[in-house]
């Protein structure tokens, strides 16, 4: 056996190498046998078949049927030949070998052959039948004229002889592999075991043990290798007897220092503490055990709290000095050497002095804590004694002083303090006086009877007197010549009374001449010791222009700067106010009507912001006209008003005044040589007795204002519950539709353009769906106006045009070319995203992004869109013609573009709008003016497509008025692109959507 594992590894890699090996040799000797065979048999089928056709050409022209079977049986005695059958050029079967019928893959073939075949055409192929696989062979008779040989050549005798080749060459290859594994383990096996002896012997010297000795003598390496050891083991004996030798020796001097070393310790004044990394006490000293009053070697081995702060100490123990301790270990090694002053505690509970010296190091990967500690008992006490007797003596010293540096600093104190207060009273005199002069407040003494026994200039000027004397003589009462009310002196002198002051007190006074002011008084009263009032005094201040300015601020605040009416604050006061009256009765009716101006903006952008001005005034005017004195009007801005007509007997009384301000302002008005008309789009809120908040009422009169915009402005409507609810699912479905944007959840569809002239394909409309997860899909009539109106339409233009570009170019493949020729893509292109600064630069960046041909997008914009932007809509279209896009005219009719005007307009298509085709049935009308609309593009040079072609009427009309380009549910609706991606894999599109049109596969989509 091998004990090697190295030879081992060897011997079984070989093995399965030469397994391998063996195996690939076999297969690959099999795969050539097979095609060899293989080719013969093909060969030989073709010879027999040939030999058949020339032989017996004569019986087979002259389809003699028994010969040809009496010949064909002849065949099947050939070795491998299954089947032989004969048919004439019509493949009729005029003799065959089988019994009892022809088997079906055999009549395939035979059908196959039938027709007309090339000279000397003949076929080989594989076929399976029942009683196993056959080598089919068919050879043309007079080049197929009289007919065909057919051949079948039996394939398991191939199978035969290349199963019984690859079995002899697998048992060669056995023995031979099994000779070579036994030579191969007999080889191995004389090269491991020399290594295996040798491995031996280097554990034994590994384990110290040099007592044997190897026996290889071999002169090869291993002999070498093995000397060379052996010598190797002897000289490792000799050293280590030499080391064992010294360690001896060195051990008992160690021995020796650490008893001396001990010796030390023990003797030493000062306690010795050593404690390990772990916090356990690993050695002290008789010192220490007599320091703490504890048995000698107690505390070894202990931790650190329960060797100084178990029960047996008392109170807190040593925990000071354990937290030192602690907090050593902590900060680490090879620290210096650091001294402490703390308590410590005695066993019993006595409390004394110790000082701590220690240090942390760590030796061969051991770390201790080494500490020194000394009891300071007498020290302290001696140092403690020294003290006392030296602040006895400091404080004997210092009172002495004290008591001296008293008398003499009394002396001249004394001295000083007449002096200062004598000036101190002079300048407090002064500066009283200079300040109740100058001063600009009028400062004031009163009695509480209202006589006025002092004031300062400041006051006279205020009460319009010349000095303070005139003042004092000239007013006897406060109450009745000062306040203007008299209630106001009875308030001031009740809340000096109760408090002993006044603060910011302000009352209208009355000056000499007779002219009413503001004033403001802050006083306290002035009492003798036994309480009684003496006097009040206090400053007063004018506050008239203050007063007056704070009104008009006010005034200001909550009234509109133009048409001097109330403001949105003053109105939802007012409102407000109306709503708790509702509250506390009943029978408290009122209404609110929220104005906005029809084309206002028009007005005030053509003719100037100052004619915009006055017709606000005007219309201010008239609406105060409608109103009674108790109703309120007010503007919130801009052309927006609002009307709250308070203690209405009933709600039609609103509707009669809304009506009223209608006609009204239906009356044109001049302003600044122009003739102005103007309307209002006008919502009420009738029913009020829901509402709690201001704004509530707002709200709905606004909604409902808004929705009579939507019909048609220059109107009124009444506020109802379904238009609150139909707001808030607008907000709601304007918030999913943003989230939906800005995730990218729509998808753009495409509905076909058909061209009727060359019956395809010829381009696609590009249509945005959305599918919500919860709520459907969405219609576009819902999504794409709530997308105009909350600004998004030009987010979701801009992925719209980014998908179609993207499809442009997949769908203008070559390989798709071929089939279908170029494929355009058409996009309706809103105002707002049109009117864009840079909107031709922003199409130009994804043309060449996609490296498009731009003749194959086109954009379709709306007849109303070019009337309200003219000339900077035509730039725009001008440049995007520059760069090769086409533009089309969408929904053509329903607008108000003139003739003159559209011919100058740089555009390439017009569309026929649906409404138009949906009247092409019995209507001659209709007939007409699209007949009218296709004459005029074409005079004009354009193209014209049809859209909302639903039935093939239609469609027939439409081609008798020479129109070319269609598009509807009649061809299909609008598609996914992955659906348009299998239309355009079909050979003709046009017909498999008119076989679904038929079939009714796709819904009616009319109208999206």
């Amino acid at each position: 056996m091998i004990r090697s594992r190295l030879f081992r590894k060897t011997l079984i890699f070989i093995i399965i190498l030469f397994g391998f090996v063996a195996n690939v040799t076999a297969l690959y000797s099999a795969w050539i046998l097979y095609h060899r065979l293989t080719d013969e048999y093909e060969s030989k089928a073709v010879a027999i078949a040939r030999s058949v056709a020339q032989s017996e050409l004569d019986i087979i022209v002259r389809n003699d049927a028994a010969s040809i079977q009496s010949r064909i049986d002849q065949y099947l005695d050939l070795e491998g030949v299954s089947f032989v059958l004969v048919t004439d050029s019509a493949g009729e079967v005029l003799a065959h070998t089988f019994i009892p019928v022809i088997p079906q893959a055999v009549l395939e073939l035979i059908d196959d052959s039938a027709g007309p075949v090339l000279m000397e055409a003949q076929r080989v192929q594989n076929i399976a039948l029942t009683q196993g696989d056959v080598l089919y062979v068919r050879v043309p008779v007079l080049a197929g004229a009289g007919g065909f040989v057919h051949i079948g050549m039996d394939r398991s005798i191939i199978t035969g002889y290349i199963l019984t080749a690859v079995v002899r060459q697998h048992g060669l290859t056995m023995v031979f592999f099994i000779v070579s594994v036994v030579v191969a383990y007999l080889f191995m096996r004389s090269i491991s075991r020399p290594l295996s002896d040798l491995t031996d012997y280097a554990n034994k010297v590994a384990a110290h043990d040099f007592s044997g000795s190897i026996s290889i003598t071999t002169k090869d390496e291993i002999g070498v290798l093995a000397a060379a050891m052996q010598s190797m083991a002897r000289d490792l004996a000799t050293l280590i007897n030499h080391l064992e030798a010294a360690v001896a020796e060195k051990t008992g001097e160690l021995q020796e220092t650490v008893a001396y070393v001990s010796a030390i310790i023990s003797n030493i004044a000062d306690g010795l503490l050593v404690v390990d990394a772990e916090g356990r006490v690993a050695r002290t000293n008789a010192a220490l055990d007599a320091i703490f009053r504890c048995e000698v070697g107690r505390l070894e081995g202990l931790t650190l709290e329960d060797a100084f702060t178990s029960g047996t100490w008392g109170g807190e123990g040593n925990r000071s000095l354990v937290t030192l301790l602690r907090q050593a270990a902590r900060e680490g090694r090879n620290q210096p050497v650091r001294s402490y002053e703390i308590f410590g505690c005695r066993r019993g509970g006595e409390m004394f002095p110790l000082e701590v010296s220690m240090v942390c190091f760590e030796r061969e990967g051991v770390f201790s804590i080494i500490c020194l500690m000394r009891d300071n008992t007498e020290r302290k006490r001696a140092e403690e004694n020294m003290q006392k007797a030296h602040d006895l003596l400091e404080r004997k010293v210092a009172e002495r002083t004290r008591e001296l540096s008293r008398m003499n600093s009394q002396l001249m104190l004394e001295n000083a303090e007449r002096r200062v207060v004598e000036q101190a009273l002079r300048r407090t005199e002064e500066r009283y006086r200079s300040i109740f002069e100058n001063a600009i407040e009028g400062i004031f003494q009163t009695t509480p009877e209202g006589r006025c026994i002092n004031a300062n200039p400041a006051l006279a000027r205020i009460l319009g007197f010349e000095a303070p004397e005139q003042l004092i003589s000239g007013i006897s009462d406060v109450a009745r010549d000062v306040y203007l009310n008299p209630e106001d002196r009875i308030r001031f002198v009740e809340e000096m009374s109760a408090h002993g002051r006044v603060v910011n007190f302000e009352f209208r006074a009355r000056r000499r001449s007779g002219e009413v002011i503001w004033v403001v008084a802050n006083a306290r009263k002035v009492a003798d010791k036994d309480g009684r009032t003496l006097y009040f005094e206090g400053f007063l201040e004018d506050m008239t222009m203050r007063k007056e300015a704070q009104e008009r601020l006010e005034y200001q605040a909550f009234h509109d700067p133009l048409t001097g009416l109330p403001n949105r604050l003053l109105f939802q006061d007012h409102l407000r106010m109306a709503l708790s009256r509702h509250q506390r009765r009943t029978q408290y009716y009122f209404a609110v009507l929220y104005l906005d101006l029809d084309r206002f903006k028009i007005i005030n952008d053509s003719l100037g912001h100052a004619i915009g001005d006055e017709l606000l005034c005007h219309v201010a005017g008239k609406l105060r006209e409608c109103v009674r004195e108790v109703d309120t009007v007010a503007r919130f801005g801009g052309d927006e008003f609002a009307i709250l007509l308070e203690e209405i007997a009933a709600p039609r009384e609103a509707v009669r005044i809304a009506r009223r301000i209608q006609e009204l302002l239906g009356f044109p008005v001049d302003i600044g040589g122009h003739e102005v008309f103007t309307s209002a789009s006008i919502g009420i809120v009738l029913k009020t007795s829901a509402y709690v908040h201001p704004q509530e009422v707002l709200r709905d009169a606004d909604t409902a204002m808004y929705r009579a915009k939507e019909l048609g402005k220059s109107r009124f409507k009444v506020f109802n519950q379904r238009m609150h609810e139909e707001a808030l699912r607008l907000m709601a479905l304007e918030t999913e539709l943003r989230r939906a944007v800005e995730r990218r959840e729509l998808e753009v569809w495409y509905q076909p353009i058909v061209d009727a002239s060359l019956r395809r394909v010829c381009g696609f409309e590009a249509l945005v769906r959305w599918h919500h997860e919860s709520m459907g899909a969405v219609p576009p009539s819902e999504f794409i106006t709530l997308a105009e109106d909350s600004g998004l339409i030009t987010e979701l233009g801009e992925f719209v045009l980014e998908e179609a570009v993207r499809n442009i170019k997949r769908w203008n493949r070559r390989e798709q070319k071929a089939h279908h020729g170029n494929l355009f893509v058409s996009i309706n292109i809103s105002g707002r995203q049109f009117m864009q600064p840079d909107f031709a630069g922003y199409v130009e960046q994804h043309i060449r992004n996609w490296n498009v041909n731009p003749d194959l997008l086109r954009f379709e914009i709306t007849e109303s869109m070019l009337m309200d932007h003219g000339s900077m809509a035509v730039d725009t279209i001008s440049r995007l013609r520059d760069l090769g896009v086409h533009m089309c005219i969408d929904d053509f009719g329903t607008g108000y573009s003139s003739l003159s005007y559209l011919q100058r307009l740089p555009v390439d298509t017009i569309k026929i709008d649906r409404s138009f085709v949906a009247e092409l049935g019995d209507d001659k009308e209709g007939r007409s003016i699209v007949r009218s609309i296709l004459s005029l593009g074409y005079s004009l040079g354009l193209d014209v497509v049809a859209e909302g072609v639903e039935t093939p009427a239609q469609a027939q009309l439409l081609g008798e008025f020479g129109c070319r380009f269609l598009q509807g549910f009649l061809y299909a609706p609008a598609l996914p692109a992955a659906e348009v991606d299998t239309l355009l894999s079909l050979e003709n599109p046009l017909a498999y959507l008119a076989m679904s049109y038929e079939k009714d596969d796709f819904p009616n989509v009319s109208g999206l």
